[in-house]
């Protein structure tokens, strides 16, 4: 007798989209930050950017991860970036 057995399906997993309202709580502190950011005027910021250059990460994504860093004590350095791809906090 043969038994059936699931397996995963690794690559489709990897490629699932995931929606970030849904696999962070209500009460999550990424929400919080997100929000508070949304709340401060960045027009000042923006208009200091200019063509030159590569693309610019929008200042509404380092302030996030500014506050989340501070908010959680894991300061913002060179291994934040590493970090934000490997947290969900951090990803939001």
């Amino acid at each position: 007798m043969s038994r059936k057995v699931w397996t995963p399906d690794y690559e489709g997993t990897l490629n699932t989209p995931i929606q970030l309202g849904d696999a962070l709580p209500a009460d999550h502190l990424a929400r919080f930050v997100v929000d508070i950011i949304s709340q401060i005027d960045l027009n000042k910021i923006y208009d200091g950017y200019t063509e030159r250059g590569g693309e610019a990460i929008a200042p509404e994504v380092l302030l996030g991860l500014l506050f989340y860093g501070y908010a959680t004590g894991k300061s913002v350095h060179a291994g934040s970036k590493r970090r934000a791809t490997k947290t969900w906090g951090f990803g939001m």
